[in-house]
């Protein structure tokens, strides 16, 4: 353990994304994580129960305080241990890249309940021993998922799939599953594929609201000039419970000139 603030009276010290707080005779163990302000009041009431301030102390995870002292030892301990996170993570990334590099093999995923999803993911073959906890007529279709993977909704894939001959060129373990290896060309096609229909949905999703908010400005527009509310959307509800026998409600949505908006519901029983 790393000793990051030590006083008469209790030390501080981290191991990995763990800290732990003692005065040698108990001990407290709490997440590194960066430290707040904002006391929950039930801490910020038991610190005055015990005769302390608690502006004389500061919150990590919304479930522990430290003196304000230890602050900034344990702020530096926090970024620290980000830092030692994102190279860790930065060396991973790089011996995945390279193995993608060595053994990876681009492939369109179908997974999930009846293959109903689909995704691309670089895989490779397993290995013997990986191999080895399989039946053996299931070991030289085995594959191993390596990396993101990128989700491809079922209409591009099944396009994809609608212009070549049937093919599965194994399987992946965890999951029912299906894999289809792939050129480069065809990962682009169905990365490329997927950002269009994705675009498409968000533009026709933007002409909808363009569409429901002219709408309204014409109700309100209309309002305006008559003077009267104007109805712009109704539906049949369930009874809001301010009438006796009555099962159900019409329920309708009005504005005004000045673009306020109330509901006018109409017992139907």
């Amino acid at each position: 353990m790393n000793a990051i603030y030590t006083t008469s009276g209790y030390s501080l010290t981290v191991q990995g994304d763990v800290a732990t707080l003692t005065n040698g005779v108990k001990t407290q163990t709490m997440p590194l994580r960066h430290g707040t302000d904002e006391i929950p009041a039930a801490l910020a009431a038991a610190l005055r129960k015990a005769g302390q301030r608690p502006a004389d102390y500061f919150c990590v995870a919304g479930r522990y305080v430290l003196r304000r002292a230890a602050l900034s030892a344990w702020t530096a301990a926090v970024d620290a241990r980000i830092a030692e996170r994102h190279a860790e993570k930065a060396a991973k990334d790089a011996v995945l890249t390279a193995d993608i590099a060595t053994r990876g093999q681009r492939a369109l995923v179908l997974h999930g309940s009846y293959l109903l999803n689909s995704s691309l993911v670089y895989v490779r073959p397993m290995d013997e021993a990986e191999a080895a906890r399989f039946a053996p007529e299931l070991r030289a279709t085995g594959k191993v998922a390596m990396g993101e993977w990128t989700s491809i909704a079922a209409p591009v894939a099944q396009a994809f799939l609608a212009g070549r001959p049937r093919q599965n060129d194994g399987w992946l373990p965890g999951c029912e599953s299906a894999v289809i290896l792939i050129s480069e060309a065809e990962w682009n096609a169905l990365i490329e594929g997927e950002a269009a229909r994705v675009e498409a949905a968000r533009a026709a999703r933007a002409e909808k609201e363009a569409a429901e908010a002219a709408r309204i400005e014409a109700a309100r527009q209309q309002a305006e000039q008559t003077g009267e509310p104007v109805e712009v959307e109704k539906s049949m509800d369930e009874c809001d419970g301010t009438a006796s026998d009555c099962s159900f409600d019409l329920v309708r949505r009005m504005i005004r000139g000045n673009g306020e908006r109330f509901v006018l519901r109409t017992h139907c029983h």
